[in-house]
């Protein structure tokens, strides 16, 4: 009982998380771009040609109706497990080598921003200028400046990203609030963004903010898309509420487990605890019947029996009580936000399990005490 209240405390704990974005009413579908052996018939061979291509896109899905906002970001998309974490260099620092700094890339379009809800700390989102013949830019988010800036304003410090042979370097022009992209219960990541205007974006998310239901919109987004080239594979259109709700799966699936074998050992205990007392009752009936003969109240009989049944309970309770505290470190690695010897759960499920064994003494206190002297003297 105390390994499910754990679980289930740390259920809520992770629903209360805020992922750093708006997932409501937002849809998302990935594209990926054909990279073919023979350069010859790739269709998309330049930067210009993949603006085009990108720009098209957001066209034709923005003018869906329902459609309120559409921006385009890299293949990882939040909670599907897709990770791009890649080292980096910063300007003017030199690392040991196996500690150069790691975070998570990204790559969006000037609207991805607004359209995840992702707020501005300080400095710009990027805009249309950021493109291939504009300066190189950087984002990074409130994690990184933390970590890699920690006593210093990251505006306008230079980074080198692994995007190509000899990379130029990137000015940072804005950083932006933190997000969990591994999942609600995943630590904080420190992300950089660079426009993808600017980088050769094969795979790619396409983000939809949403007035209509977002599964009646998964359809007439899948295409739009389809439709600037129909043999593109345009793949994993799914509302963004459900990736997230997928990511819980495991810790659901715990916890109903847990859950259900805390309930059956709830109504075993209740049962077994009933037995034994109404049988302890049978046995005492002539007794029962000596004392109210000699003038004890209903009362003291019901006192008498649920004092015993509760004694007998509360060590058991006790002794489990010693076993979830030894036991429930085992599921620590399922835990979150929550100890393993969380006092508040092992109250809370202290008190409910005696309560249990206090109904099921009460029962058959009450009927004893109902019993008539005489019938229970007559009793053999």
């Amino acid at each position: 009982m105390v390994g499910a209240g754990l679980l289930l405390r740390s259920f809520w704990k992770v629903l209360e998380v805020q992922p750093g974005f708006n997932s409501e009413q937002l849809v998302t579908a990935q594209v990926w771009l054909p990279v073919p052996n023979d350069p010859k018939n790739d269709p998309y061979p330049t930067q210009e040609k993949r603006d085009v291509f990108i720009n098209e896109v957001l066209r034709r899905v923005s003018a869906l109706p329902g459609v309120s906002q559409v921006a385009i970001g890299g293949a990882n998309t939040a909670f599907s497990g897709q990770r791009n974490a890649q080292g980096f260099d910063i300007e003017g620092r030199i690392a040991a080598a196996g500690e150069a700094p790691t975070a998570e890339l990204g790559v969006t379009t000037p609207d991805l921003f607004h359209v995840l809800g992702t707020p501005l700390i300080r400095g710009r989102f990027f805009t249309d200028a950021d493109n291939d013949k504009g300066e190189t830019v950087v984002i990074i988010d409130q994690t990184a400046a933390e970590r890699f800036w920690p006593h210093e304003d990251p505006i306008g410090k230079q980074v080198r990203l692994p995007f190509r042979p000899n990379p130029p370097l990137r000015r940072i022009v804005g950083v932006v609030g933190r997000s969990r992209s591994d999942g609600l219960d995943a630590p904080y990541m420190p992300h950089l963004f660079v426009p993808a205007l600017q980088v050769n974006l094969n795979a790619m998310t396409v983000y939809v903010r949403t007035a209509a239901s977002p599964e009646a919109m998964e359809e007439p987004i899948r295409r739009e898309i389809q439709s600037v080239n129909p043999d593109l594979p345009v793949f994993g259109v799914r509302a963004l509420r459900s990736i997230i709700s997928d990511s819980l799966a495991p810790r659901r699936f715990a916890m109903q487990i847990l859950g259900f074998f805390a309930a059956t050992a709830m109504l075993l205990a209740a049962i077994g605890i009933y037995g034994v007392m109404a049988y302890f009752v049978s046995q005492r009936v002539r007794e029962i019947g000596v004392r109210m003969a000699l003038g004890a109240q209903r009362a003291d009989v019901m006192k008498l029996i649920v004092r015993k049944g509760m004694s007998l309970a509360l060590v058991g309770v006790a002794a489990g009580l010693v076993g979830a505290l030894v036991l429930a470190r085992f599921i620590s690695g399922l835990l979150f936000g929550v100890s393993a010897t969380d006092p508040v759960t092992l109250a809370a499920f202290t008190t409910l399990l005696a309560l249990v064994a206090f109904l099921a003494n009460y029962i058959p206190a009450s009927r004893a005490a109902k019993v008539d002297p005489m019938v229970a003297l007559r009793h053999e």
